[in-house]
Order: C-alpha cells, then sequence, then structure tokens
C-alpha cells in the first residue's frame, strides 16, 4: 500500500511540474517573454542589400555608410551616416525607400 501511495504521488508530482512548465512562457528582467523579444541586429555594411545601399546613394550622393542594424520589422537603421561635415541617422527599407532621414546633434 505504502509503494503504491509513493508511485501514485511521484506521479502526480511529474505531471504537476510538465504542467507548470509549459503554462506560461518564459520571461525576462522586465516581465517580457522571451518568444516575444525583438531586436535590431547589427550587420556590416558589406552585408547590406545592394538596394539598401543605392537607395542612401541616390537620396545622399557621396554618403559615407559606417554602422548599420537590420531592424525586427525588416528595415535598416544605419547610423553616422556621414555626408560633408554632417553626420545623420537613416532608415531604409529592404527596397531602398528612405523612410526617415535625422541630422545627428553634435
Amino acid at each position: 500500500m505504502l509503494k503504491k501511495n509513493i508511485t501514485m504521488l511521484l506521479a502526480v508530482a511529474v505531471v504537476s511540474l510538465a504542467l507548470a512548465g509549459c503554462s506560461a512562457p518564459a520571461t525576462q528582467p522586465g516581465g517580457s517573454a522571451t518568444t516575444q523579444v525583438s531586436r535590431d541586429d547589427t550587420i556590416a555594411i558589406d552585408d547590406l542589400p545592394k538596394a539598401v545601399v543605392d537607395g542612401v546613394q541616390k537620396e545622399m550622393p557621396g554618403a559615407v555608410l559606417a554602422k548599420a542594424k537590420k531592424q525586427s520589422d525588416g528595415n535598416y537603421r544605419l547610423s553616422d551616416v556621414k555626408l560633408g561635415k554632417k553626420e545623420y541617422t537613416v532608415t531604409v527599407s529592404p527596397d531602398g525607400t528612405i523612410l526617415n532621414k535625422a541630422e545627428d546633434d553634435d
């Protein structure tokens, strides 16, 4: 009888732990679910799609690209874009359309 009760208790504990692990997504500090985390990925300028580079050069001829990140929405955020003595942050769609261009503060 005791062996049967221990086996039953152990089975209930295993099932409870399994269900508890499946009931909620893991969270990061701050409470956001890990499956919903969106982040931007830094990429090399040489790895930018040709359309993105061409779009910037068309809008800003002679611009020198320094830093790029692919955003979670699929667009590209280029920072420290130098044109003459000014620097810009530019958001570009994958097809090369300039979505936003802002002059950086000195």
